[in-house]
């Protein structure tokens, strides 16, 4: 199987503005446009395994042209 990384274009790390582009890899890249829905420190707040924590919407392109679209939510897992 072969594994591919998408290293980060541009990067924005804020609670209400969670977004990225990554390089070009074979003509395809992706964008990912959300936002936090909690802040703080995860690690040390009460939050389960189905409380999402995240969400946006993640875009696939192909030779500049969108190919698929997700929305999604992201929790926090800490570990076992």
């Amino acid at each position: 199987m072969r594994t591919t990384r998408y290293r980060y274009k541009t990067l924005t790390v804020k609670r209400d503005n969670f977004t990225f582009t990554t390089m070009t890899v074979r003509g395809v890249f992706y964008t990912f446009s959300g936002r936090f829905l909690k802040g703080g420190v995860f690690g040390a707040g009460d939050l389960d395994d189905e409380t999402p924590v995240l969400e946006g919407t993640l875009t696939r392109f192909r030779n500049g042209k969108k190919v698929a679209e997700a929305n999604l939510k992201f929790v926090y897992f800490g570990g076992t």
